[in-house]
């Protein structure tokens, strides 16, 4: 929905800089996590540890548990494969004309942010048991940089895709993170 605004804004839309932090990897194994935490937290919603008679497959019936076993990482892979597809320039026009307009934009801005308060959300969940898991300042950073990698950085792809090279934009990530990592430094 972003895809063809984007190309006409930035001609030579690419992945930011630096391109291994958003290599398809990270961000295939960083979806993957997101949904497994989500379908675990849908699951313990409906399946509380109670667990029926007869339930196999860690106290869900088995068919629940097939459909999640090859269905999250289904819909990690096509989230992947989605995601890629928007830095390749359009070859031709689109085939319904609503993807020009800058409402389907500003309808897949929401869509984007929605996507990233989720994974913000997750995030601080992380960072919140940070500094009780981890005894040393630097187990607290490498962990906090590991899941910065795979948690905080790949919904914002898109954004710095166009403000990647700004260094305003990292400043502000850096300040928004700031009081994570005052508490890892200090506690």
């Amino acid at each position: 929905m972003k895809r063809r605004r984007a190309h006409e804004r930035e001609p030579y839309l690419a992945r930011p800089e630096p391109s291994f932090l958003f290599h398809p990897a990270f961000y295939f194994l960083s979806k993957l996590i997101f949904l497994i935490a989500g379908a675990g937290f849908v699951v313990d919603i409906f399946y509380p540890d109670d667990a029926p008679e007869g339930a196999d497959y860690f106290g869900l019936p088995p068919k629940l548990f097939f459909a999640l076993f090859l269905g999250v990482p289904a819909v990690a892979i096509l989230s992947t494969a989605i995601v890629y597809f928007y830095f390749w320039k359009p070859k031709h026009k689109a085939i319904f004309k609503v993807l020009e307009t800058p409402q389907c934009e500003a309808v897949a801005d929401l869509f984007l942010f929605v996507n990233m308060l989720g994974y913000q959300m997750f995030w601080a969940r992380l960072m919140n048991d940070l500094t009780t898991d981890f005894r040393s300042i630097v187990g607290r950073l490498a962990m906090f940089g590991f899941s910065a990698l795979l948690i905080y950085f790949p919904p914002r792809l898109f954004y710095l895709a166009e403000d990647g090279d700004r260094p305003i934009t990292w400043l502000m990530i850096l300040i928004a993170n700031s009081p994570v990592l005052v508490r890892i430094l200090i506690k």
